[in-house]
């Protein structure tokens, strides 16, 4: 009967032992999934701190961009409106010739109706001494 206390007792004392060692790798491999777990969120961390440095950047470029399309456009309004301003200036100047054009016209369309008036007057005053100098060249042919 000794003999089978002694087994039972080393079996107990080699299951405690294997319990033991049972425990300890447990233990171990649950040293190991917390290590993994923070392992895990350092890297999540690092991740999210990257794409938030990621957003920022494409925040900056976007702002940069824009920017720069701000200025282009406000170069190309400004390039417009001078644009708009010398066309105004030199449509106000062809209005302004064109005027002073119609005006020369006219005095000179005046003028010609004034020479030929004068002309067409002499011609009448001509004609009529002209007349009266045949009538009176004939009056005094007859006359004689």
């Amino acid at each position: 009967m000794k003999t089978a206390k002694f087994l039972t007792l080393l079996a107990v004392s080699v299951s405690c032992f294997a319990l033991g060692a049972q425990n300890k790798a447990a233990a171990a491999g649950g040293e190991s999934q917390r290590s993994k777990m923070q392992e895990r969120i350092q890297t999540q961390k690092g991740k999210a701190a990257e794409r938030k440095e990621a957003v920022q950047e494409k925040r900056a470029n976007h702002k940069e961009r824009m920017e720069d399309h701000r200025e282009k456009m406000q170069d190309r309004q400004d390039n417009v409106q001078a644009k708009r301003e010398e066309h105004k200036e030199k449509m106000q100047a062809r209005h302004e010739q064109a005027q002073e054009k119609r005006e020369d016209h006219k005095e000179k369309v005046q003028e010609r109706q004034e020479n030929h008036q004068e002309r067409v007057e002499n011609f009448k005053e001509k004609r009529e001494a002209h007349q009266q100098k045949r009538m009176s060249n004939k009056r005094s042919k007859v006359t004689e």
